[in-house]
C-alpha cells in the first residue's frame, strides 16, 4: 500500500486532497496551462481605505469599520443590522469611491461575547444585492 492509500485509509482525507491538488497543479503547469488570473484593472481606481471607512461609519447600526488587509473590510454592527440589507448599504456607500471588484465586506455582530456569535457574514462589494457568500 502506498503512502497516499495509507493516509486515505487512516482517515487523513484533507492531506490526501491537499496532495492531490498539488499534483494537479504540477501536471497542468507541465502541460502549459496557467492558473487563471484576475483581469487587469486600470491604475488609480482602487478604493481609498480611509475614505471608505468614513463613508461606512455613518450608516445605521455601524459601530466600527476596519480594513483587515487590502481587500477585506470588516464592519461591526449592532444585532438589529446584522443582515444582507446592511451589506447592501455598505456596498452602496463604497461604490462611488472607485473599483469595488476586489473588496469583500464582512459583517460582524459587535455585541457578540462568544466565538460562535461573532461569526462573520461576507459578500463581495460587486456582488448582486441580497446574495451572500
Amino acid at each position: 500500500m502506498g503512502r497516499g492509500e495509507q493516509r486515505a485509509a487512516g482517515g487523513h482525507w484533507p492531506r490526501v486532497f491537499a496532495h492531490l491538488a498539488i499534483v494537479i497543479v504540477f501536471v497542468l503547469s507541465a502541460l502549459g496551462y496557467a492558473p487563471l488570473r484576475d483581469p487587469p484593472r486600470p491604475e488609480g481606481v482602487a478604493i481609498d481605505h480611509e475614505a471608505a471607512r468614513a463613508a461606512v461609519r455613518p450608516l445605521p447600526g455601524v459601530k466600527s469599520a476596519t480594513w483587515l488587509d487590502q481587500a477585506n473590510l470588516a464592519v461591526r454592527v449592532d444585532d438589529a443590522n446584522l443582515g444582507l440589507a446592511t451589506i447592501d448599504r455598505v456596498c452602496d456607500a463604497l461604490s462611488p469611491l472607485g473599483d469595488t471588484l476586489a473588496v469583500v465586506v464582512h459583517l460582524q455582530d459587535a455585541s457578540a461575547r462568544i466565538a460562535d456569535a461573532a461569526t462573520m457574514r461576507s459578500r463581495t462589494a460587486s456582488c448582486t444585492k441580497g446574495r451572500s457568500h
